[in-house]
């Protein structure tokens, strides 16, 4: 065996750890990230509590799920404490072993973590970047800032919470009397609110999952709008290689539609942004309302949706990315997906030009 010369090259804590926070996430896909972790926790009901204190300010993900011991904790914590290329349970949404902390540092500078496992005692542990960068040593802290985030997990046999603070980049040094940004923090939520009712519309629909922010329900969203009266036309399921299904669906016509119904059915975007391809994984919706590159938004396309599921076996495959907000098709199956989009948008143009 060839030898050679070789040195520990540990990288630097302080811009190590401020590169994680430049993944690209906003508010929602960030808060969407750390969903993941409480539903491959089995948690069935997840509180997000926001509470507005100028630059005190702070922001809460609390589930029911099975939590963690000391040991895992400590490895949760851990960037990249996941092996990517590990076989996963399908119903695992993580990948990288990086959402918790990259989707959380995006957003805050104090990450916290309170964790109850059933058979154990309660565990907490904290990452405060403002103390890294001063020691700059990753120094992992058992602490919280105060004692009544603890108390919050009183009442549950085993669950955890995530507590971000010292929201810079959400209220940076606001005043608590500062108006605009204290409404457009709660406004930020509102729009949390219906990214959550979206992405996780499966889980909400099939009564797996109940979500909560600052008391209101989080009301599913599905964007093939299957209550429509007249229905959808939902045309045959395809299965191609790696197990990816596909369905395509035909809105019905908007004149045919009630207009306050059309204006309340048309999601974050409208009706017309909305048409495209609709990627899940695991029915945890990754992309909304694009083509892919395969095709064009067209005013005659706009009632086209096309759905296509795949499972965490084929993420690699997918190009998946950290924040699970892209995915890129594999070579092996975007003709089929073309295929597809070009019969789901003919039927599309045949009931958008009739009318």
């Amino acid at each position: 065996m060839i030898e050679f010369k070789a040195e520990i090259a540990n990288p630097n804590p302080k811009s190590t750890i401020n590169s994680y926070r430049s993944f690209g996430y906003n508010l929602s896909t960030a808060i969407a990230d750390v969903l993941d972790n409480s539903i491959s926790a089995k948690a069935n009901n997840i509180e997000l509590v926001s509470k507005w204190n100028g630059a005190n300010s702070y922001l809460y993900v609390l589930d029911n799920g099975k939590g963690m011991n000391l040991e895992e904790l400590i490895i949760a914590m851990t960037p990249g404490s996941k092996d990517p290329e590990e076989e996963r349970n399908e119903n695992d949404l993580g990948r990288f072993g990086l959402g918790l902390k990259t989707a959380s540092f995006s957003q805050c500078k104090r990450l916290t973590v309170i964790s109850k496992k059933k058979g154990y005692n309660l565990v907490k542990r904290c990452w405060d970047i403002d103390f890294i960068n001063q020691q700059q040593q990753w120094l992992l802290l058992e602490y919280v800032s105060d004692s009544h985030f603890e108390n919050l997990l009183n009442d549950l046999e085993s669950g955890t919470l995530v507590l971000w603070e010292k929201l810079d980049r959400i209220v940076g040094n606001s005043e608590i009397e500062n108006e605009m940004v204290k409404n457009a923090f709660y406004q930020e939520l509102a729009i949390v609110r219906d990214h959550l009712g979206l992405v996780f519309h499966k889980f909400l629909e099939s009564n797996k999952l109940k979500i909560n922010t600052n008391g209101f329900k989080v009301e599913p969203y599905n964007p093939f709008l299957l209550n429509l009266n007249p229905k959808p036309r939902r045309g045959p399921t395809e299965e191609f290689d790696g197990g990816v299904e596909v369905t395509y669906f035909i809105l019905p016509h908007m004149s045919s539609i009630d207009n306050e119904v059309y204006l309340n059915t048309g999601g974050p975007l409208g009706w017309y942004s909305q048409q495209g391809f609709y990627i899940y994984r695991g029915d945890r919706l990754l992309v909304a309302g694009d083509w892919l590159g395969l095709e064009k938004k067209k005013e005659y396309s706009k009632l086209a949706r096309i759905e296509v599921n795949f499972s965490n076996y084929s993420d690699f495959d997918w190009q998946l990315d950290i924040k699970k907000s892209t995915a890129s098709p594999p070579l092996s199956i975007r003709r089929e997906l073309g295929r597809v989009a070009k019969i789901a948008i003919k039927e599309s143009a045949k009931i958008y030009n009739f009318r």
